[in-house]
């Protein structure tokens, strides 16, 4: 039976959710502004804006999987089936994955590469030690998974926009603050169904 329901996400969870998505595109802008302006002291600012930035994902993506497991999520405004629920899943938690291995990888390849971070300004204690064999694995995935994550956002952005505009379930509007009005809660098919996950 198909469940209703007004409930939004919390204001903690968009906030999180937001906070995240903003800082990818800035990680991603600041990788194409490096790529375009060549060596010089704007390309360094560019790269100690991109560990910093980098730094503050690692320390929003533990907070928000705290948030996570500490408020409950609304429940669906409708009866979805169970090939879509696990998709969604499976694509929450290789985020939630690369989201942590992306800074890690990248805290660990400048370490210990040499490079030094700072954070903000301020310089970031070096963990690792030098070590050319490390920084080239850790270059190596950072951006495998730098390239992973950019599909799983593009794959995660277009299943919000068919559900918000082609099912018209208000996935996207529970996101967002304010208030709304849910769709009548009616199953998209006949066959086995099941909640969706995290957003």
């Amino acid at each position: 039976m198909a469940e209703t329901s007004s409930q939004r996400y919390t204001p903690g969870h968009q906030l999180l959710h937001w906070l995240v998505f903003v800082l990818f595109v800035a990680q991603y802008s600041l990788v194409a502004g490096i790529e375009a302006v060549g060596r010089g002291s704007l390309e360094d600012f560019l790269y100690n804006a991109h560990k910093s930035i980098g730094l503050t994902i690692l320390l929003v993506v533990f907070v928000r999987i705290w948030w996570r497991m500490t408020h409950p999520l609304p429940p669906d405004s409708q009866v979805y089936p169970l090939w879509q629920k696990r998709a969604a899943a499976a694509t929450h938690y290789l985020l939630y994955a690369g989201m942590l291995v992306m800074p890690i990888t990248g805290y660990t390849w400048v370490m210990a590469g040499g490079y030094g971070a700072v954070f903000y300004g301020i310089p970031v204690p070096d963990l690792i030690g030098e070590s050319e064999t490390l920084a080239e694995i850790a270059e190596e995935i950072h951006e495998i998974t730098g390239w992973v994550i950019a599909g799983l956002l593009l794959m995660h952005i277009s299943a919000a926009l068919y559900h918000q505009f082609v099912l018209k379930d208000n996935l996207i509007s529970r996101m967002l603050p304010g208030s709304w009005t849910p769709p009548p809660a009616v199953p998209i098919h006949h066959g086995e169904a099941g909640h969706e996950g995290d957003h």
